[in-house]
């Protein structure tokens, strides 16, 4: 064989490792999903918490600017 039927060789075989390599991971991926890892509905939360409250992104802007500002 001539070195460069060698690097042809060597090529396709690299190829095919990692078009198999990303085949399994795929499969792989899939059958993790569509197992349903999710969290549970309806929880028990824990007592006395509080639920937090997100400030709308408007006053957070106005908020922001009134410190520049200064």
């Amino acid at each position: 064989m001539s070195f460069l039927d060698k690097l042809r060789t060597q090529k396709l075989l690299s190829f095919t490792l990692v078009l198999f390599t990303l085949s399994v991971g795929i499969v792989i991926g899939t059958l993790i999903i569509s197992s349903g890892v999710r969290a549970a509905k309806g929880a028990q939360v824990a007592p006395g918490a509080t639920e937090l409250k997100i400030p709308s992104p408007v006053e957070l802007s106005t908020a922001f600017s009134q410190i520049a500002k200064r």
